[in-house]
C-alpha cells in the first residue's frame, strides 16, 4: 500500500484528534462508529484513521480538562488538580506533565509487551470471576481511609444513579457523555458561577523542576493502572485513573498528572494488544476495529509503529495549542467563558443523548454540587462507574 495514502490517513486522524479533543464531550467512540458505516473505505486505513483520531485525543482531552473543567470518559479526576493547578497559574505545567506522563507510559508498555500479552491471555479468565471482589476492595478502602459519612451518600447517590443509566438504553453508547459531564464539569462550572469574580490567574509558561523518579513513578503508575484496564473486564479508563490516584500516597498533584496522562495513553495501546491477544475489546475505538478487520501481529505491529509517531506528534502540537489556548482565554471574561461552555455542553448533550441525557446531565450535575459543597473528595464520584460494574459481575 501507498506509504503517501498512509500518511495521509494518519494526519487525517491527527486533524480530527485536535478538533474532538478541544470539544468538550466529543469522542474518538464517535468518530469510530460514524466510520464504521462509510463501507466504501478501506478496512486498514479506516483502521489507521481511527486509531490516530484515538491517540491524538487522549493528548489534547486534557486541555479543556484542565482550563474548561469539562471532562471526558478518561480526564474526568483530572478536572479537580489540574484545574487547581491552573487556578495557581500552573495551567501550562500541568498540560506539560499529562503529556510527558503519555510518552513516557507508552516507553514502558512497549518495554513490556511480551509481559503484557502474558499478562492479558493468563489472568484475563482467572480475574474475571473475582472482578467485584477487586471492585469492592478498592470501595471498602476509600471508605476506612476517609470515614466521612457524606462520601457514602455521595457515592451511593452516584452509583445509583450509575447502575439506573447504564441499564438504560435510550441514550446507547453515549450514556456516559451526560453523567460524567454533570458530576465533573458541570457541577464545578456552576460552583465557579455561583461563587463569581472568577477569574484565569497570569499563567506561567515555565515548569517547576520535577525529578526524574518522580517522572518515572508517576509514567509507571499510569501504565500499570491502564494495564489493568487491559486485563480487568469492566475496568474503564476513568475506573484505572481512580485507582491510580490511590497509588500516589503522597498525593503529588504532579505525579498524579503525569500518571493520569499515562494511564489514557496505555488504555488505547492495550485496547488494540486485548483485541489481538483475548479478542476481546476495551474500547468503543477497539471494537470498531473489531468488526473491520482480523488482526494479524503484522497488523499490531504496524499499528503501534503509528501510535508511537502520532504519540510523539500529537505530544508536541498539544504544548503549542495549550500556550496560544492560555492566552486566548486570558483576554475573555472567565464567567463568560464558563457560561458558553454550559451551553455548549448543553447543545452536545441534547444532539446525542436526546431529553433523558439532559434528565441526567441535571441529577449529575446536582449530585457533583452536593459532593462539592461537603467538602467531599471527589473520587467518591466514581460510584457511577463501579457501582454498575460490580453489580453487573456479581
Amino acid at each position: 500500500m501507498d506509504f503517501i495514502i498512509i500518511l495521509l490517513y494518519i494526519f487525517l486522524g491527527i486533524l480530527l484528534g485536535i478538533i474532538i479533543g478541544l470539544t468538550p464531550g466529543l469522542h474518538p467512540n464517535t468518530v469510530a462508529i460514524i466510520l464504521l458505516s462509510f463501507s466504501f473505505l478501506d478496512p486498514f486505513l479506516t483502521c489507521i484513521l481511527i486509531i490516530s483520531t484515538a491517540i491524538t485525543h487522549t493528548f489534547l482531552d486534557f486541555i479543556p480538562s484542565i482550563f474548561l473543567g469539562a471532562p471526558s470518559s478518561g480526564t474526568s479526576l483530572s478536572v479537580l488538580p489540574g484545574h487547581k493547578m491552573m487556578m495557581k497559574g500552573r495551567g501550562y505545567e500541568a498540560l506539560m506533565l499529562t503529556v510527558v506522563g503519555g510518552i513516557i507510559s507508552l516507553i514502558f508498555v512497549l518495554l513490556f509487551i511480551p509481559i503484557t500479552i502474558l499478562l492479558l491471555n493468563n489472568l484475563y479468565c482467572m480475574i474475571k470471576a473475582n472482578v467485584y471482589l477487586i471492585l469492592l476492595g478498592v470501595a471498602g478502602y476509600m471508605f476506612l481511609r476517609d470515614r466521612n459519612p457524606w462520601g457514602v451518600i455521595v457515592f451511593i447517590l452516584s452509583g445509583t444513579l450509575g447502575y439506573l443509566s447504564l441499564n438504560n438504553n435510550l441514550v446507547g453508547v453515549m450514556i456516559l457523555l451526560p453523567i460524567l459531564t454533570g458530576l465533573f464539569g458541570s457541577s464545578m462550572i456552576i460552583y465557579s458561577l455561583i461563587r463569581g469574580g472568577a477569574s484565569i490567574p497570569e499563567q506561567e509558561n515555565s515548569v517547576e523542576y520535577v525529578g526524574r523518579n518522580e517522572y518515572l513513578m508517576g509514567g509507571l503508575v499510569g501504565s500499570i493502572s491502564g494495564i489493568l484496564v487491559g486485563i480487568l473486564p469492566g475496568i474503564g479508563a476513568a475506573q484505572a485513573t481512580f485507582l491510580s490516584h490511590e497509588a500516589l500516597k503522597d498525593r503529588s498533584e504532579r505525579k498524579f498528572m503525569i500518571a493520569m496522562g499515562g494511564v489514557n495513553t496505555t488504555v488505547a495501546v492495550l485496547s488494540i494488544l486485548a483485541l489481538w491477544v483475548i479478542g476481546t475489546p476495551r474500547s468503543g475505538v477497539a471494537s470498531v476495529i473489531g468488526q473491520l478487520m482480523n488482526l494479524t501481529l503484522n497488523d499490531v505491529l504496524i499499528f503501534i509503529g503509528i501510535i508511537m509517531f502520532v504519540s510523539g506528534l500529537s505530544g508536541f502540537i498539544t504544548l503549542i495549542i495549550g500556550k496560544n489556548f492560555i492566552r486566548t482565554l486570558r483576554k475573555i471574561n472567565y464567567n463568560y467563558i464558563n457560561l458558553f461552555i454550559i451551553f455548549l455542553l448543553l447543545i452536545i448533550t441534547f444532539l446525542f443523548t436526546n431529553l433523558f441525557g439532559l434528565l441526567l446531565l441535571g441529577l449529575s450535575t446536582l449530585i457533583g454540587l452536593v459532593c462539592i459543597f461537603s467538602g467531599t473528595r471527589r473520587t467518591y464520584l466514581m460510584g457511577c462507574l463501579i457501582v454498575p460494574t460490580i453489580l453487573f459481575f456479581i
